[in-house]
Protein backbone atom coordinates (compact mmCIF):
# COMPACT_ATOMS: atom_id res chain seq x y z
CA UNK A 1 0.00 0.00 0.00
CA UNK A 2 3.14 2.41 0.87
CA UNK A 3 4.80 1.65 -2.37
CA UNK A 4 1.53 2.54 -4.53
CA UNK A 5 0.96 5.55 -2.80
CA UNK A 6 4.75 6.87 -3.18
CA UNK A 7 4.27 5.76 -6.99
CA UNK A 8 1.10 7.62 -7.38
CA UNK A 9 2.50 10.68 -5.57
CA UNK A 10 5.82 10.17 -7.53
CA UNK A 11 3.19 10.17 -11.04
CA UNK A 12 1.43 13.55 -9.82
CA UNK A 13 4.52 15.34 -9.03
CA UNK A 14 6.34 14.44 -12.31
CA UNK A 15 3.34 15.88 -13.98
CA UNK A 16 3.27 18.62 -12.05
CA UNK A 17 6.53 19.57 -12.99
CA UNK A 18 6.25 18.43 -16.73
CA UNK A 19 3.35 20.61 -17.30
CA UNK A 20 3.19 23.42 -20.24
CA UNK A 21 2.62 27.05 -18.68
CA UNK A 22 -0.21 27.18 -21.47
CA UNK A 23 -1.78 24.49 -22.92
CA UNK A 24 -2.21 26.82 -26.31
CA UNK A 25 0.38 26.34 -29.15
CA UNK A 26 0.20 28.61 -31.67
CA UNK A 27 0.20 25.41 -34.59
CA UNK A 28 -3.27 24.74 -32.05
CA UNK A 29 -4.66 28.19 -33.02
CA UNK A 30 -3.91 27.88 -36.45
CA UNK A 31 -5.78 24.48 -36.51
CA UNK A 32 -9.03 26.27 -34.90
CA UNK A 33 -8.64 29.05 -37.65
CA UNK A 34 -9.15 27.30 -40.27
CA UNK A 35 -12.19 26.61 -39.05
CA UNK A 36 -13.19 29.36 -37.12
CA UNK A 37 -12.86 32.77 -37.43
CA UNK A 38 -11.86 33.63 -33.91
CA UNK A 39 -9.56 31.48 -31.54
CA UNK A 40 -10.49 32.77 -27.66
CA UNK A 41 -8.39 30.83 -25.24
CA UNK A 42 -10.23 31.05 -21.74
CA UNK A 43 -6.64 31.57 -20.42
CA UNK A 44 -5.88 34.93 -22.02
CA UNK A 45 -5.39 37.79 -19.78
CA UNK A 46 -8.18 39.22 -21.69
CA UNK A 47 -10.15 36.50 -22.70
CA UNK A 48 -13.57 36.82 -24.47
CA UNK A 49 -16.68 35.40 -23.21
CA UNK A 50 -18.53 32.95 -24.71
CA UNK A 51 -21.41 35.41 -26.04
CA UNK A 52 -18.73 37.22 -27.29
CA UNK A 53 -16.66 34.99 -29.09
CA UNK A 54 -20.46 34.19 -30.84
CA UNK A 55 -21.52 37.71 -31.58
CA UNK A 56 -18.41 38.62 -32.83
CA UNK A 57 -17.85 35.42 -35.21
CA UNK A 58 -21.47 36.26 -36.09
CA UNK A 59 -20.76 39.71 -37.60
CA UNK A 60 -17.34 37.99 -39.72
CA UNK A 61 -19.65 35.81 -41.36
CA UNK A 62 -22.61 38.05 -41.69
CA UNK A 63 -19.95 40.57 -43.59
CA UNK A 64 -18.87 37.92 -45.86
CA UNK A 65 -14.89 39.55 -44.88
CA UNK A 66 -11.97 37.29 -44.61
CA UNK A 67 -11.14 38.13 -40.97
CA UNK A 68 -9.22 35.96 -38.45
CA UNK A 69 -8.94 36.94 -34.69
CA UNK A 70 -7.13 35.27 -31.69
CA UNK A 71 -7.24 36.12 -28.53
CA UNK A 72 -4.56 34.38 -26.58
CA UNK A 73 -2.31 34.80 -23.13
CA UNK A 74 0.67 35.97 -23.53
CA UNK A 75 2.54 32.51 -22.23
CA UNK A 76 1.15 31.55 -26.07
CA UNK A 77 3.52 33.96 -27.66
CA UNK A 78 6.64 31.49 -26.24
CA UNK A 79 9.73 33.12 -27.79
CA UNK A 80 8.10 35.35 -30.43
CA UNK A 81 6.78 38.60 -30.11
CA UNK A 82 2.81 39.53 -31.06
CA UNK A 83 3.74 40.92 -34.99
CA UNK A 84 5.85 37.56 -35.16
CA UNK A 85 2.41 35.36 -33.78
CA UNK A 86 0.28 37.28 -36.23
CA UNK A 87 2.48 36.94 -39.40
CA UNK A 88 2.79 33.41 -38.41
CA UNK A 89 -0.93 32.83 -38.18
CA UNK A 90 -1.44 34.95 -41.45
CA UNK A 91 1.12 32.41 -43.41
CA UNK A 92 -0.09 28.79 -41.79
CA UNK A 93 -3.96 29.49 -41.84
CA UNK A 94 -3.51 28.96 -45.49
CA UNK A 95 -6.69 31.73 -46.04
CA UNK A 96 -6.13 35.39 -47.05
CA UNK A 97 -7.61 38.13 -45.21
CA UNK A 98 -7.08 40.34 -42.39
CA UNK A 99 -5.75 38.90 -38.71
CA UNK A 100 -5.40 40.59 -35.89
CA UNK A 101 -3.70 38.91 -32.21
CA UNK A 102 -4.46 40.39 -28.77
CA UNK A 103 -1.83 38.61 -26.94
CA UNK A 104 -1.39 39.11 -23.02
CA UNK A 105 -1.70 43.02 -23.37
CA UNK A 106 -1.09 43.44 -27.02
CA UNK A 107 -2.79 43.96 -29.67
CA UNK A 108 -1.64 43.38 -33.63
CA UNK A 109 -3.22 43.51 -36.98
CA UNK A 110 -1.69 42.77 -40.30
CA UNK A 111 -4.34 46.03 -41.17
CA UNK A 112 -2.24 48.40 -38.69
CA UNK A 113 -4.24 51.10 -39.70
CA UNK A 114 -7.55 49.87 -39.07
CA UNK A 115 -6.38 48.76 -35.88
CA UNK A 116 -4.89 51.61 -34.59
CA UNK A 117 -8.29 53.82 -35.32
CA UNK A 118 -10.60 51.20 -33.87
CA UNK A 119 -8.35 50.85 -30.75
CA UNK A 120 -8.13 54.63 -30.47
CA UNK A 121 -11.94 54.49 -31.46
CA UNK A 122 -12.67 51.77 -28.57
CA UNK A 123 -9.75 51.21 -26.11
CA UNK A 124 -11.54 52.40 -22.82
CA UNK A 125 -14.52 50.14 -23.70
CA UNK A 126 -12.58 46.72 -24.12
CA UNK A 127 -11.28 44.18 -26.11
CA UNK A 128 -14.57 42.98 -27.46
CA UNK A 129 -15.36 46.68 -28.16
CA UNK A 130 -12.11 47.08 -30.17
CA UNK A 131 -12.99 43.99 -31.87
CA UNK A 132 -16.54 44.15 -32.98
Amino acid sequence: MRRALLILVSALVVGWIAAPASATTIDDVVSALQSDPVYNDPQAEHALTDAQVADLTDQIRSSGSSVYIAILPAAARGGRTTEDVVRYLQQNVGEPGTYAAVVGQEFRSTSPEAATSAFQQQQGNGVYAVLS
